[in-house]
């Protein structure tokens, strides 16, 4: 008995792990589809050609430092997502392992 009670409190320890990672996956799933939308708006405005007139010149570089800086920070998030992503996985593997052991 105190070999099931002691699998029990390891599962229910590494139950408790997963919340914050989950909350990280869905952290960083919710800042992706933030800077995806961002990312689709700016180059909604980059598509008009009244952009590229000779008045709009400084419009334009702001525009286009406005799309680098949400492209990098996209791929920070999307990179974010991977590790959280990785680490829940690897979380969750171990939780499965120490569920299968405890039958």
């Amino acid at each position: 008995k105190d070999l099931r009670r002691e699998s029990a409190e390891q599962r229910a320890a590494l139950t408790r792990q997963l919340k914050p990672l989950e909350k990280a996956v869905a952290s960083a799933e919710t800042l992706i589809a933030q800077r995806q939308n961002d990312l689709a708006n700016v180059r909604a405005a980059l598509a008009d050609n009244a952009l590229y007139s000779e008045e709009n010149k400084v419009r334009l570089k702001q525009t286009l430092a406005q799309e680098a800086r949400i492209q990098s920070e996209l791929a920070h998030a999307e990179e974010d997502w991977l590790h959280a992503s990785a680490r829940l996985d690897a979380a969750r593997d171990v939780l499965t392992k120490s569920d299968t052991t405890a039958d």
